[in-house]
C-alpha cells in the first residue's frame, strides 16, 4: 500500500510523540523525512527553528539534508569511554558541552534522525540523555520528540568511525534504554518499494532483506557475473564507466587509484596532487595526532591527487553564489583553474572545476581548499582542523558509505562482505535488475542478524493508523 507522502508526513507531525519508521530499501524513507521537514517548516511560517535532521555519518548527512550526530553534539569521533555504563559516559559528556550547545539542545522540539541502523545504543543514549537534560535545566516547559528513520536489516553500527570496523555485539539503537522511551513497541513499516519497479527484483529483495537467498536471485546473481566477466573481456564495459561497491576500503582505495591512472593515459594529462595542511587549535597534539585524528574523523583525504576527467566525490557542503553543492554530491573534474593561493600575494594554484551531479541538475562549480575542523568536547570551539581541496575520488565506494543512494547501475564485489545486511544494502541500492553487475558473489555470505529478527518480531505496525494517507490508486 503506498502512502501519499504528503499526507503521511503530517498526519506524522501530529502525533503527540514519537515514531520510528522503517521499512526496506528504496520505500521512501529519506523522501519522507524531507517532506516532515517541509511540512514542519510551512506550519511554522517557514521557520526550522527548533527542528534538526541528524544521521551518523556524512555522506547519511548530506542525503538527509542535516549533520552528523557528532556535529549536532559538538563531539569528535572516538569520545566515548566504554569503561562506563551509557548514562554514565552521556552524563560525562553532556557535562563538557558548551552553554551555547546545551542551549540549541533545549531549544530542540523535533528531532529527525535518518539511518538510524547505523547509530549505536551508547549514540543514541547520549543524543536522548542530552536532549533530556538541556530540556529539565534549560526549557523544562518545552517537550520534545524524535522521528527515527532506518532498517536494522541493512549495516549495522560502525565502531569508532571506521568504516570496516562495525559493532557486532548487536549494539543496536532499539538495545538503548531510551528506545522504549520514545517509540514503546510501535513502528510504520512503509512497504511500497518506489526505487524499483521489477516485481521479480523487488520480490528477490524482500526475501535477501531477512537472510533468504531465493533460487532465482542465486540463477540470477551467477548469471551476472558471468555476463560482467564476458563484457569485460570483450571490451563492452569498463571499470572507468560504472561505479563499484567494495566492502573493504582498501580495496576502494585500490580501484580509484588503478582508475586515475587509467583515465590520466587517457585524457592525456598529468594528475595535480593536493596535500592538506593539519594543525592543531589550542591543544599539544603533535602533528602525527592531529592527522590520525583527522584521517578517523574526515572523509577528505591527507593526500588528494584528481586528473581531469576524475569521478569524485564533495566531502564538505559547498556554495558559490546561487550553486549549493551537498556533502556526498559526485561529480567529474572538467578542467583546473588557476586562483589566488591561500594567504599570498601574486602567487597563485591551480584548483579543479567540477561538474557535479546535483539533485536539480548538473552544477559546475570551483573547488577550493577549505578548513574542515572538528570540534572539542572539553571547550567551545575547534581543536584540530585540515586545510584541503574537500574531494575525494569515487569510482568506488565502500557498502557503507553508499547506504541510503540510489544508482543507476553498479559494479558489486559480494564475496568479501562480512556482516549482515551487506550484500542486501549494496544490490538493493540499483534500480533494475539490468544495472546490476556482479564481480562475485557467495550465497553463504548472506545472513540476518538473529537480534534484529526478534526485534521486528516483537514490534506492532502503525499502518492502520494513517489509513487516511494511502493513496486512492497504486502505481500503474
Amino acid at each position: 500500500m503506498p502512502f501519499d507522502t504528503a499526507r503521511l508526513a503530517k498526519g506524522i507531525l501530529r502525533r503527540d510523540r514519537g515514531l520510528f519508521v522503517t521499512g526496506g530499501g528504496g520505500v521512501g524513507k529519506t523522501r519522507l523525512l524531507h517532506e516532515c521537514v517541509t511540512e514542519y517548516r510551512q506550519a511554522q511560517g517557514g521557520s526550522r527553528f527548533g527542528l534538526h535532521v541528524v544521521a551518523p555519518t556524512g555522506v547519511a548527512a548530506a542525503v538527509a539534508g542535516g549533520v552528523t550526530l557528532h556535529a549536532f553534539l559538538r563531539l569528535p569521533a572516538g569520545c566515548f569511554d566504554e569503561s562506563l555504563s551509557e548514562e554514565e559516559d552521556a552524563e560525562r559528556l553532556y557535562s563538557t558541552m558548551a552553554k551555547s550547545t546545551k542551549n540549541r539542545l533545549a531549544d530542540t522540539s523535533l528531532l529527525m534522525m535518518d539511518e538510524v541502523s547505523m547509530v549505536s545504543s551508547r549514540m543514541f543514549t547520549l543524543v536522548c540523555y542530552s536532549i533530556d537534560k538541556a530540556h529539565a535545566d534549560h526549557n523544562s516547559g518545552r517537550p520534545w520528540r524524535m522521528v527515527a528513520f532506518g532498517d536494522f536489516h541493512q549495516l549495522p553500527p560502525v565502531r569508532r568511525g571506521e568504516e570496516d570496523k562495525y559493532d557486532t555485539r548487536g549494539l543496536y539503537a532499539f538495545r538503548s534504554v531510551y528506545w522504549m522511551r520514545l517509540f514503546s513497541d510501535q513502528e510504520l513499516e512503509l512497504r511500497y518499494v518506489w526505487r524499483q519497479e521489477d516485481k521479480q527484483f523487488i520480490d528477490m529483495l524482500s526475501h535477501l532483506r531477512v537472510g533468504d537467498v531465493t533460487d532465482g536471485l542465486a540463477v540470477f546473481l551467477q548469471e551476472s557475473a558471468d555476463a560482467y566477466r564476458a563484457q569485460v573481456t570483450t571490451g563492452g564495459l569498463t571499470n572507468l564507466e560504472v561505479t563499484h561497491i567494495f566492502p573493504h576500503r582498501e580495496r576502494v582505495k585500490m580501484h580509484n587509484g588503478q582508475c586515475l591512472s587509467s583515465m590520466e593515459a587517457i585524457n592525456g594529462c598529468k594528475r595535480e596532487v593536493y596535500t592538506s595542511i593539519d594543525y592543531p587549535i589550542k591543544t599539544n597534539m603533535t602533528k602525527d595526532e592531529v592527522t590520525r585524528q583527522l584521517d578517523q574523523s574526515l572523509m577528505a583525504p591527507e593526500v588528494l591527487e584528481v586528473c581531469i576527467g576524475a569521478r569524485v566525490a564533495s566531502c564538505a557542503s559547498s556554495t558559490d553564489g546561487d550553486k549549493d553543492v551537498p556533502n556526498g554530491t559526485i561529480g567529474t573534474v572538467v578542467r583546473f583553474n588557476t586562483v589566488p593561493s591561500h594567504g599570498s600575494s601574486g602567487k597563485s594554484t591551480k584548483v579543479p572545476l567540477v561538474c557535479f551531479d546535483a539533485v536539480r541538475g548538473p552544477v559546475e562549480m570551483v573547488v577550493r581548499a577549505t578548513d574542515m575542523k572538528l570540534q572539542s568536547v572539553a571547550r567551545d570551539g575547534a581543536y584540530a582542523s585540515r586545510y584541503q581541496i574537500p574531494l575525494v575520488l569515487a569510482w568506488a565506494v565502500t557498502v557503507h558509505r553508499c547506504q541510503g543512494l540510489s544508482m543507476d547501475a553498479a559494479v558489486m564485489d559480494l564475496v568479501p562482505c562480512f556482516v549482515s545486511g551487506m550484500v542486501y544494502v549494496a544490490l538493493s541500492r540499483v534500480r533494475t535488475m539490468g544495472g546490476v553487475h556482479v564481480l562475485s558473489f557467495d550465497r553463504e555470505k548472506v545472513q540476518a542478524d538473529a537480534r534484529v529478527v526478534s526485534f521486528y518480531g516483537k514490534q506492532r505496525d502503525l499502518s492502520h493508523v494513517f489509513l487516511d494517507c494511502a493513496l486512492d490508486n497504486g502505481r500503474l
